[in-house]
């Protein structure tokens, strides 16, 4: 009898430190990045079930921090998460290589626009029709503020918002001539105030491609990741999981 629970008591520590092992073994698995924009964001719509799956055909799992932008970053390169879900492409450039403990993940995994919105009976946007007139915009995207404070515009007021409806509702109540702001997100923001009819972009700035960053304590990763991904491309799964994330935000 005591025999048996001997037995049957090391059978159970057996089975619990076989347990204890796998489930350790999962956990390191995983992969946490940070993100600086909103779970309900376009681009975080696509960029985190794009990199999930990719990460998942190579063995891993993702999860995702979502912090402010500039934290996110900063978190990143200090190797606090493993990387950073969406840079633009040239991200080097922009911050004159202040983050050098990161990897661009290639491809891109989606192209965001920006776009000016005014009203629909006045749809003429030209530097000079623009010219001492009121623009709002979302406070914190500072390409945006550098470029409205070019030379090339003359505005009478430039307004940094705390957010893209906030920008919006200012437009449609006659606040602001117009508005700069993420196309997708402006299409949605008219939609919810019933004045798709009556606003509309009159500009659509060029494209710009994210990518997900991965911290170079994962360097040997890289290339596996990458094959994944343009694979994906290859396949139809990127252009399928951007559809898919378009179509649920704009409804």
């Amino acid at each position: 009898m005591q025999l048996k629970c001997k037995i049957g008591c090391i059978c159970q520590i057996v089975l619990l430190l076989l347990f204890a092992g796998s489930a350790s073994a999962t956990a390191e698995q995983s992969l946490v990045f940070s993100s600086g924009a909103a779970p309900n964001d376009f681009q975080t719509m696509v960029t985190k079930p794009t990199l999930t799956e990719a990460l998942h055909r190579i063995g891993y799992e993702l999860k995702v921090n979502h912090v402010p932008s500039s934290r996110s970053v900063i978190l990143a390169d200090r190797g606090q998460t493993d990387g950073d879900l969406a840079r633009v492409s040239h991200f080097d450039k922009t911050t004159k290589s202040r983050f050098k403990n990161l990897l661009r993940i290639d491809p891109a995994i989606v192209e965001v626009k920006t776009a000016v919105f005014t009203s629909s009976s006045n749809l003429s946007c030209t530097p000079e029709s623009m010219k001492n007139k009121s623009i709002a915009y979302k406070r914190g995207r500072k390409a945006t503020a550098r470029n409205l404070s070019s030379e090339k515009y003359d505005f009478s007021e430039i307004t940094p918002v705390t957010n893209d409806m906030q920008a919006l509702e200012m437009l449609t109540r006659g606040r602001v001539d117009y508005v700069e702001l993420g196309l997708y997100p402006g299409l949605r923001g008219l939609k919810v105030l019933s004045q798709s009819d009556n606003y509309q972009p009159c500009i659509i700035r060029r494209p710009k491609a994210l990518h997900a960053y991965i911290h170079k304590k994962h360097k040997d990763l890289l290339p596996k990741l990458q094959q994944t991904l343009n694979a994906m491309k290859a396949d139809g799964t990127l252009d399928k999981l951007n559809k898919q994330a378009l179509t649920k935000f704009l409804q």
